[in-house]
């Protein structure tokens, strides 16, 4: 009875990537499908708490997982005692905002217990290292396949799937992509496995483009770069960025129908900014980021969604500020920081800033896969965060939460402590 109890829970820890993989993959292409499973994953985590205590097949995280941690529960808290503090703003448009915070909140709320588990919990479970690389690459190209075959249907026009709007779905897109190659990267690979390894790159990168995301298909670009230059550049040279660059080429004549389109789209909405036009794309992310620099500025220590709303009107009225910001009062500023700083103001900004550290840490201190992955998830945060807001996007944020989740599992599996034995023989550094 006991060699099948312990048959059993190896079972269910080697489920446990395949659910939360599965769950990352639903959130792109069946949202309420997604969240629900979701809400599953955080109840089932924290249930097995007090099972797995029992069965002591808990063990106590280390000071860097603490630091991963505490400062997610300040920041969550301090973002809940902003919310609690503040009047519930009459504005039916601005409810709707106050509505994202307070669901953001729920969501993590959610979510750090998945990761907690993911940091206590004993693995041993024996899981094929071919696995979970075969399943990402599957999904990666059925995610291309997918997107491709709506971009052909929409005649080139920017494509999404579900009903997640193209830049989010392009974010989340981005990010399977990334992890498939991440996966991939400690395994030892002959000649043509490379190749096939370019052309799964080059598919994803002509997705990326489907979506006509320009951050998207920057950031995808700079980490996959990364990734190159770690495990081949230093060995080969050359040879490497010359053809990297001849697949990154061929991937843009594909697809340069949405690139000049987009390329010309910026330039036009920069010359119509420059003549006073703001009511174009980036017009209107610059005019938010000043009223939001603004605001910051007006009230360091926070302030209710309210208060900015009044404040970016009576700027408007004086002539001081573009009215375009007022078409976009009922969303956000575009910008992560500024909408942090605008609202919660340094204190908020700080604790956002002490959860990427905290991530920063734990992947510098682990390092091997961990590191590589905090670099991907740390990017996914940081630097689509330069222009959009992604923390009020309900969907995004659950993918983050169980793809984080994803990681650190990972983390534990891949990298195995010093006083343990590896479960990856043939693991590269």
């Amino acid at each position: 009875m006991r060699a099948l109890t312990k048959h059993v829970s190896y079972g269910l820890q080697a489920i446990i990537p395949l659910i939360l993989m599965l769950g990352c993959c639903m959130m792109l292409v069946m949202p309420a499908s997604g969240r629900t499973l979701f809400y599953i994953i955080a109840a089932l985590a924290f249930l097995a708490f007090p099972v797995l205590a029992v069965r002591r097949a808990l063990v106590m995280p280390d000071r860097c997982a603490w630091l991963l941690l505490a400062p997610c529960l300040v920041f969550v808290l301090l973002r809940g005692l902003w919310l609690a503090l503040q009047t519930p703003p009459l504005d039916p448009a601005l409810q709707q905002v106050a509505y994202s915070y307070q669901y953001s909140v729920k969501i993590w709320l959610c979510g750090i217990p998945l990761w907690l588990l993911m940091l206590c919990h004993n693995q041993r479970a024996v899981i094929p290292e071919w696995l979970m690389p075969t399943l990402a690459v599957v999904i990666s190209l059925l995610l291309c396949g997918m997107t491709l075959q709506a971009w052909h249907e929409a005649h080139g026009g920017r494509v999404a799937l579900g009903t997640l709007y193209a830049t989010g779905f392009a974010y989340l897109l981005a990010a399977m992509h990334a992890l498939a190659l991440l996966l991939l990267y400690p395994l030892r690979m002959r000649s043509w496995h490379w190749l096939a390894l370019l052309l799964l790159v080059g598919l994803q990168l002509l997705s990326i483009i489907a979506t006509g995301t320009r951050a998207a298909m920057l950031v995808y670009l700079l980490y996959v770069g990364c990734l190159f230059h770690w495990r081949l550049g230093r060995r080969y040279g050359w040879k490497v960025y010359a053809f990297a660059v001849l697949v990154l080429l061929s991937v843009s004549w594909l697809g340069r129908g949405m690139l000049e389109g987009r390329i010309q789209e910026a330039r036009a909405d920069l010359q119509a900014y420059q003549q006073g036009n703001a009511g174009t794309s980036l017009g209107i992310r610059f005019s938010l980021w000043d009223g939001g620099w603004r605001a910051a500025s007006a009230h360091p220590w926070g302030q209710s969604i309210e208060s900015r709303d009044q404040l970016f009107n009576k700027l408007v009225k004086e002539g001081s500020l573009n009215p375009a910001v007022l078409e976009m009062r009922s969303v956000h500023l575009h910008h992560e920081w500024l909408e942090i700083l605008s609202l919660q103001g340094v204190p908020g900004a700080l604790s956002w800033l002490a959860v990427l550290m905290g991530w920063a840490w734990f992947g510098y201190r682990r390092g091997g896969f961990a590191g590589r992955f905090m670099l991907l998830y740390i990017g996914f945060w940081f630097l689509f965060g330069l222009s959009d807001v992604m923390l009020l996007s309900p969907q995004i944020v659950m993918f983050s939460m169980m793809f984080a989740a994803l990681g650190l599992y990972w983390s534990n599996t891949v990298d195995v402590p010093k006083n343990s034995q590896s479960h990856w023989p043939h693991k590269l550094k």
